[in-house]
């Protein structure tokens, strides 16, 4: 924890941009793409199908390059080259889904899961909402969140 107080407060760290990165090595495209080679579990008869990533990380940009937003979302498999996943059009994802769908072409998204993403991720929550909505009743009890 010590060590996530400490990276919130330090320098950011400049992006390194390259072409040889490990995530680069195991590239598939069109037919060459099977998502059925893994195990995917259908955890529940009811649930609306096989979830792919229950915790996913998806990376999505603009079509022009200018917005990138992560999304932590699940995934449903939908045949052996499509994965489903809600995109809300109040959400970014939703937002860049309809950029990309005005333009008549399909949209791109990077399925992720780096190791350090979700605690990472946590410290900042508290500040994404009102303080006033974090507050304390007379009773000592909270009224929200």
């Amino acid at each position: 924890m010590e060590r996530l107080i400490e990276a919130m407060h330090a320098a950011p760290v400049a992006p390194v941009n390259g072409t040889d990165a490990p995530c680069e090595e195991h590239v598939q495209l069109g037919e060459d793409v099977d998502l059925e080679r893994f195990p995917v579990p259908l955890p529940h008869q009811e649930d609306g199908g096989r979830y792919f990533g229950t915790y996913g990380f998806h990376g999505v940009a603009s079509p022009d390059g200018t917005w990138t937003s992560w999304s932590v979302s699940r995934t449903v498999l939908h045949g052996r080259n499509t994965l489903v996943g809600p995109a809300m059009p109040q959400q970014h994802l939703g937002m860049i889904h309809a950029m990309w769908r005005e333009r008549g072409r399909p949209g791109l998204s990077a399925l992720l899961q780096p190791p350090p993403a979700p605690p990472a991720s946590a410290p900042h929550l508290s500040t994404a909402y009102p303080t006033s909505r974090n507050r304390t009743t007379s009773r000592g009890e909270r009224d929200s969140f």
